[in-house]
């Protein structure tokens, strides 16, 4: 695995050391803003909130489908 040292500078530096096989939901120029979150799935119909990061967002879209096929 080949691993950029992160740049020099202020501020928060993100390194993903590892990765299990998960879809990829972004692409790579994606910008992220510091304390900002993004909506990756929504409906006029929801009625429920689901957060996830990082691995946790892969859970959180399982449990959106879950709970979309019991019609909640």
């Amino acid at each position: 695995m080949l691993c950029v040292p992160p740049p020099r500078g202020r501020g928060i530096c993100f390194i993903r050391t590892s990765r299990p096989e998960t879809a990829i939901i972004y692409s790579s120029d994606e910008h992220f803003q510091v304390g900002k979150a993004k909506v990756v799935r929504q409906s006029e119909s929801d009625s429920a909130l689901v957060i996830g990061a990082g691995i946790t967002l892969h859970n959180a879209l399982e449990a959106a489908d879950s709970l979309a096929a019991e019609g909640e």
